[in-house]
């Protein structure tokens, strides 16, 4: 399944996303990035899932949803 980083910046609402061939390499990814980050304003998440699509369109009702206009970065 395909991997997913998303940068989120709480102050601002910007969201980044990278994407991954695979879920193992975002895994690693996610866990460099959080090891240099020092900005408290930007969290960092992993996300599994079989498309773009369906990341920025989650089921109706859940806590998560990104803007349409997130930047998609390709790993």
């Amino acid at each position: 399944m395909t991997g997913f980083i998303i940068f989120y910046k709480r102050k601002s609402g910007e969201s980044y996303i990278t994407q991954y061939p695979d879920s193992a390499q975002a895994v690693n990814y996610r866990f460099l990035r959080e090891a240099e980050s020092s900005d408290p304003d930007t969290e960092v998440a992993h996300n599994s899932a079989p498309s773009l699509a369906s990341v920025k369109n989650p089921i109706p009702g859940t806590s998560l949803e990104l803007s349409t206009s997130s930047t998609v970065r390709t790993g």
